[in-house]
């Protein structure tokens, strides 16, 4: 009876248990456990990373993990992060900043990643701006960056774009938003 009772536990609930009582991992079914699972645990038991897919962890996974455990870089498939996943990846770990695949940053990362170079943990990122695609930034996102890096103006005046489109998916999105 006693062996049955711990097939009901889920994979969460089998990873806090073994963040703080990893006496009972022999019980552990590992296959329960998903990514977040994974993270979550290795983060306080990484002594249990044998016994981990590796598989099934994804961009957001690998950040939350090697934010606190940067020795299982060897392990991280790179091409899962995104823009966000890097962006709060290298802000605690700026070593994994020559890894950054630049052009997963959509718009939004860019602007979050101007807005942030000025901040403890970025500033080696304002060296890469140039490997970001600033082609996709609006009208707006660029009046944002400008406020914070007036020096970036060469580069907003270099861009030939039809802005009109933005401004029409800007009202698109407004409407779309104030409908029932």
């Amino acid at each position: 009876q006693q062996k049955k009772n711990w097939i009901h536990l889920a994979g969460c609930d089998w990873s806090q248990l073994l963040q703080f009582q990893p006496r009972f991992a022999d019980k552990c079914d590992w296959s329960k456990l998903d990514g977040e699972d994974w993270a979550m645990l290795l983060r306080r038991q990484p002594r249990f990373a044998e016994k981990c897919d590796w598989m099934k962890l994804d961009g957001h996974h690998w950040m939350l993990l090697l934010r606190t455990c940067p020795e299982f870089a060897d392990k991280c498939d790179w091409d899962k992060l995104d823009g966000g996943d890097w962006i709060n990846l290298i802000a605690a770990r700026p070593e994994f900043i020559d890894r950054c695949d630049w052009s997963k940053f959509g718009a939004r990362d860019i602007v979050r990643i101007v807005r942030q170079c000025g901040k403890i943990g970025v500033p080696m990122a304002a060296l890469h701006l140039d490997e970001c695609d600033f082609s996709q930034l609006t009208a707006s996102d660029w009046s944002h960056i400008l406020v914070l890096r007036p020096d970036l103006v060469d580069k907003f005046e270099s861009i030939e774009r039809d802005w009109s489109k933005d401004d029409d998916q800007d009202d698109i999105e407004q409407i779309l938003q104030d409908s029932p």
